[in-house]
């Protein structure tokens, strides 16, 4: 079977069955690496080592989103087709993923930002998200009815996507994305006087922005102000400082909304020699209150 033919299946197929968000990735891959590579193939021509080089001449990034893809396609078509070939994107080893080291703002830069958000259309979505790590979508699809200011609970049960201009509202990523996260006092007492000043209706949106719209002003702000930030990286230092405040990395994981925590462990906490000394000064008060009340002398 030709591959150009194979690809024009599978992505009818998954056009009916994924979201619009979800098939315009696949979209992107297919015509950005996938046709550029395979286009006029045979099925049975694709190789194990013709694979490997192509990938192995990308960034991590591209690789993973490639190979990826196309062991989606092979296999679509083999279960499809009832074919009787190998999936040769069996154990093709992909470029080593880079060091990533998650962006975040400071206490004292998140401390000035809240301040100098106010007055801001967008200032409840970022208050909230900063407060609680949300993801930017999520953020984005809030409405002053899910946001109970008397306990400070923030019912998070979707998110607002935008794909070609268009808005859809999904539910969250995944079982565990559903959940309930407390704001904090101060962010608590602003949107309180941001509701007292604005008086909107329960159903209506923290700021009613397309998404894409909303995170380019969010990002533009903090670029006037020399800060390399976007919407994402509010999430980021939400994670970032709620483990140097000491929260332990499983609470942090389930207020992130994570299904594995090692995801908030590798991806979402950036690296403070902070919380290694506020550790350490714990572990050296547990060292010391457990030994003889003796004084140490450095010979």
């Amino acid at each position: 079977m030709l591959f150009d033919d194979v690809v024009s299946a599978y992505m009818a197929a998954k056009a009916r069955k994924v979201r619009p968000n979800t098939f315009e990735g696949y979209e992107s891959a297919i015509r950005c690496h996938l046709m550029p590579r395979w286009s006029g193939y045979e099925l049975e021509e694709i190789r194990h080592d013709e694979i490997q080089a192509w990938v192995s001449g990308m960034s991590y990034g591209a690789a993973s989103k490639a190979h990826k893809t196309l062991r989606q396609v092979l296999r679509w078509a083999i279960r499809t087709y009832r074919l009787r070939i190998w999936c040769e994107t069996d154990d093709v080893e992909l470029p080593k993923p880079p060091l990533r080291k998650a962006k975040a703002l400071t206490e004292r830069q998140l401390n000035s930002c809240i301040r100098e958000w106010q007055g801001e259309v967008w200032e409840p979505v970022a208050l909230v998200q900063s407060a609680c790590g949300l993801r930017p979508c999520e953020a984005a699809a809030l409405t002053w009815g899910d946001i109970d200011l008397r306990s400070g609970e923030v019912r998070v049960t979707k998110g607002r996507h935008e794909v070609k201009g268009t808005v859809y509202v999904w539910a969250t990523k995944t079982e565990k994305s559903t959940r309930v996260v407390v704001l904090p006092r101060y962010a608590v007492a602003r949107l309180r006087e941001i509701r007292r000043d604005v008086r909107p209706k329960p159903s209506a949106l923290l700021c009613d922005l397309k998404p894409h719209s909303l995170y380019a002003r969010m990002r533009a702000w903090f670029h006037r102000r020399g800060l390399d930030m976007s919407a994402e990286n509010l999430r980021h230092t939400w994670a970032t400082l709620a483990v140097k405040a000491g929260v332990p990395i499983e609470t942090v994981s389930m207020a992130l909304g994570h299904t594995d925590i090692n995801m908030a462990y590798s991806r979402y906490v950036a690296r403070s020699t902070d919380v290694f000394r506020a550790a350490q000064k714990r572990f050296g008060s547990l060292v010391l209150g457990a030994a003889p009340k003796v004084k140490l002398s450095v010979a």
